[in-house]
């Protein structure tokens, strides 16, 4: 049974996976980044930041920041897991036709067709 087509795709959505992983890293970032310089611009004032951004709170940036990194492991694990699975059953064929190999050998030195 071939399956390196299946791998390639497989290989593919790891590789997309990380690329996600990375992007939706960089937008969490930015957007922790740009909630808190709209907290500055806007001011101190409570009443005023909660007109404006009424779920900007002095922790939202960290909790999207959290949320992001959070998001970004968990992609990572994912792209990292299909990796890992091809590799087992890369191994795991490898294994299995050099046992078949070394059957087939000693067979023909015994004399058994």
């Amino acid at each position: 049974m071939d399956v390196t087509r299946s791998i390639s795709t497989l290989r593919r959505v790891s590789v997309g996976l990380r690329v996600v992983a990375w992007l939706v890293l960089a937008a969490f970032f930015a957007g922790a980044v740009g909630l808190a310089s709209k907290l500055a611009v806007i001011g101190q004032t409570t009443d005023t930041v909660e007109q404006f951004l009424p779920f900007a709170t002095s922790g939202g940036g960290v909790v999207m920041l959290v949320t992001g990194v959070i998001t970004w492991l968990c992609l990572l694990c994912l792209a990292e897991a299909i990796m890992v699975l091809i590799a087992i059953e890369d191994h795991t064929r490898q294994a299995a036709l050099a046992t078949k190999a070394a059957k087939e050998s000693e067979k023909v030195a015994a004399g058994v067709p």
